[in-house]
């Protein structure tokens, strides 16, 4: 592959999580949704297994990187949410802690 044909898989999938993070944002609607991080990951698990095992054209190729990068973008927000309302004051300002 071409190094501009890897730069746009790379910018589906972050595309795809901007766009799952904002998917399960709106699924959240102002609470933390535990629910959702299953899904996600038995979407990313299977669509992992799909790129592997089918074969694939380039197009169909992005479109399951941007349908894995929303199933990770469903997967960390709740994810991040959690940890972040479950941690102490103290340490919660400290992005790297």
């Amino acid at each position: 592959l071409h190094q501009v044909n890897i730069s746009i898989m790379l910018v589906c999938v972050g595309a795809g999580i901007a766009v799952g993070g904002i998917v399960a944002a709106k699924f959240s609607e102002q609470k933390i949704e535990l629910g959702l991080i299953p899904i996600g990951a038995a979407v990313m698990s299977r669509l992992c297994f799909l790129l592997g095992s089918i074969p694939a054209t380039y197009t169909l190729t992005l479109i399951l990187l941007f349908l894995l990068g929303m199933s990770a973008g469903g997967f960390t927000v709740p994810l991040n949410s959690f940890f972040q309302a479950r941690s102490p004051r103290i340490i919660s300002h400290y992005p790297f802690v």
